[in-house]
């Protein structure tokens, strides 16, 4: 943010900005106050607070807790079919029943 022009502003202008600018001023001595207060704090730790073992953050770079793994699991090798690199043929298959009730569907409409 440029600072407007002096010259351009009355003095009731500059009155209020100089009033603006010294609540910024002890706005931000105070959060300085308080950052510096935790600055000799212990790190939190399962031992000393009520997080779980898994966000303990030992041994590692940055000093990032971990995330709870999610439900997905990473894809394992020979889990599935690889797909051909240069296909020869293609070939158009229809369903002859339904996967789920055994119902005949060869006589529907179906798209590929």
């Amino acid at each position: 943010m440029a600072p407007p022009p002096l010259h351009v502003l009355s003095e009731a202008e500059k009155k209020e900005l100089l009033l603006a600018q010294h609540e910024m001023i002890e706005r931000m001595a105070a959060w300085i106050t308080e950052l510096e207060g935790l600055v000799g704090k212990p790190r939190k730790t399962s031992s000393n607070s009520h997080i779980p073992p898994l966000m303990d953050d030992f041994g590692k770079k940055g000093g990032k807790r971990r995330k709870p793994k999610s439900g997905k699991r990473p894809p394992r090798e020979g889990k599935h079919r690889p797909l051909a690199g240069t296909p020869d043929k293609t070939e158009r298959v229809m369903a002859s029943e339904c996967g789920h009730c055994g119902t005949d569907v060869t006589s529907q409409v179906q798209q590929c």
